[in-house]
């Protein structure tokens, strides 16, 4: 037989393209992590918000259904939530006072507002507000 003089080449990866290959992968690998955590903030700063929205509305309807025979009172007041310390609260009961409107056409009308507060990494706030009469309306037959 005919022998052929030259260089056999190996089959298999050389060195560089296996580093190649790592360091993509590693970039990979890197920039996914990344978005998991991203994910994972985003669904906690979610969670707490809803939890803070129904902790501000259970508040502002304690503010705009005095119990019965009594009317609204103005005032401020603040603390914190019994069911979650993390989160703290500031009420504002006051005459309402709308852009364009005279105060004596709306007598008897009060704006009544909510501010849930707390700290993840950032202070988060929720606000809510609501226009409220002084007496409750009472249905009609």
């Amino acid at each position: 037989g005919c022998m052929s003089s030259g260089v056999v080449r190996a089959r298999g990866f050389s060195l560089l393209e296996i580093l190649m290959a790592v360091a993509i992968l590693g970039t990979s690998i890197v920039v996914v992590v990344g978005h998991v955590n991203h994910g994972v903030m985003m669904y906690r700063v979610a969670r707490e918000t809803v939890l803070a929205t129904a902790l501000a509305r259970a508040k502002l309807n304690e503010l705009v259904s005095p119990p019965p025979g009594e009317s609204v009172r103005t005032g401020t007041d603040s603390g914190v939530f019994d069911e979650d310390q993390r989160f703290s609260y500031q009420t504002v009961i006051a005459e309402a006072e709308l852009p364009g409107i005279d105060k004596s056409d709306l007598p008897g009308l009060y704006r009544a507002e909510v501010t849930v507060s707390w700290t993840h990494d950032v202070v988060r706030r929720v606000h809510l507000v609501q226009l409220i009469p002084e007496k409750p309306v009472e249905d009609k037959p």
